[in-house]
């Protein structure tokens, strides 16, 4: 039999309530010729049973049972064992769109240059949002400086990628990310501009602590892009820096002059694309500017004399709710 266009590993643990949706998801899939390596990761649960009797109808699943060691390393067991030309990630509590993999390897297969695929993703459970991932490399690029750019569970990458690169177990809880950084500058990444991934937000999706070292270690990988670009923050504005990457609300003119140092300075390095970093910076600086409390002039005169303002891109309509709101006509107006 010849080796299948795609392996698709998923690992499990304790996640009875949900896998079977998960796998019905991969198993409806259009684009049929895949292997589905399933790593049961020292589930207490009823997961493996429910695996086994997809198993027993399906051919394509491969199930690896065995103690607990771990998210990245039963990331990495699936990679060292994937026979297919491309890997997609999937986790066991999220939902693929019956056509994800048919239109990821449709754009893999057109842009032979590209090295990994995610695509957006839509929200559920706790809530429902889009979230429109960056398309193009150079604006990935720019969003990994803010912790954003790839969905892990939606990516399909080259198995020649992972040859070279497995996921670090020092960056647990943010191995995705340490993994994007330190390959963004040698392979060229993309997002397919559709949601072909519905990833289901629940509460026992992470630990409070799990949440606190994961926000550590983003933190830690966010000062390596940082360093890239050339800035030199102090504690104070590191401080400020990650509470824009978080979306906490920043006082604006503090916020204001956090943007413009990044974009000093990477006009100095030529670290990220200038255009592109302009644009994620505009928009960055409109999200900051909505979430401060609009009530007075003082705010509208600061936006207008902004030297952000150039780089802000939006319809002329929410400009004009914009203003209004500042000057008090639309109060209560959303």
């Amino acid at each position: 039999m010849s080796e299948p266009v795609i392996s698709v590993i998923m690992p499990v643990y304790n996640a009875e309530t949900y896998v079977e949706e998960a796998i019905k998801s991969i198993l409806n899939q259009t684009f049929e010729d895949f292997e589905f390596l399933i790593i049961n990761d020292g589930s207490e649960d009823n997961s493996l049973s429910i695996i086994n009797n997809y198993a027993s109808k399906d051919n394509r699943i491969k199930i690896i049972s065995r103690e607990k060691k771990g998210l990245v390393f039963s990331l990495n067991e699936g990679i060292k064992l994937a026979k297919g030309k491309y890997i997609a990630r999937m986790d066991a509590d999220d939902i693929s769109v019956p056509e994800r993999f048919k239109k990821q390897i449709s754009y893999l297969e057109r842009n032979s240059d590209v090295d990994i695929c995610g695509t957006w993703i839509e929200t559920f459970g706790r809530s429902m949002e889009v979230l429109k991932y960056p398309v193009q490399h150079d604006d990935i690029k720019v969003a990994l400086l803010f912790a954003f750019g790839l969905a892990h569970p939606s990516i399909m990458a080259k198995k020649t990628f992972f040859d070279v690169h497995q996921y670090d177990k020092d960056f647990y809880q943010a191995e995705d990310y340490a993994l994007w950084i330190s390959t963004i500058d040698s392979y060229k990444f993309a997002n397919f501009p559709e949601v072909l991934l519905q990833y289901r937000l629940h509460q026992d999706q992470i630990s409070t602590v799990e949440n606190l070292i994961q926000i550590e270690k983003t933190n830690r990988l966010t000062l390596i892009m940082l360093d890239k670009v050339g800035c030199d923050f102090s504690e104070e504005e590191g401080k400020l820096f990650f509470s824009i990457v978080n979306h906490d609300q920043v006082p604006l003119q503090s916020a204001e002059r956090i943007l413009i140092k990044i974009i000093d300075r990477n006009c100095t390095s030529k670290y990220l694309n200038q255009k592109a970093l302009n644009a994620y910076i505009g928009k960055t600086y409109w999200r900051i500017v909505k979430y401060n409390v609009l009530n007075g002039n003082n705010n509208l005169q600061h936006f207008f004399k902004s030297p952000l303002r150039k780089y802000v891109r939006i319809s002329p309509l929410s400009y004009i709710k914009f203003v209004l709101k500042n000057i008090g006509f639309l109060k209560h107006f959303n």
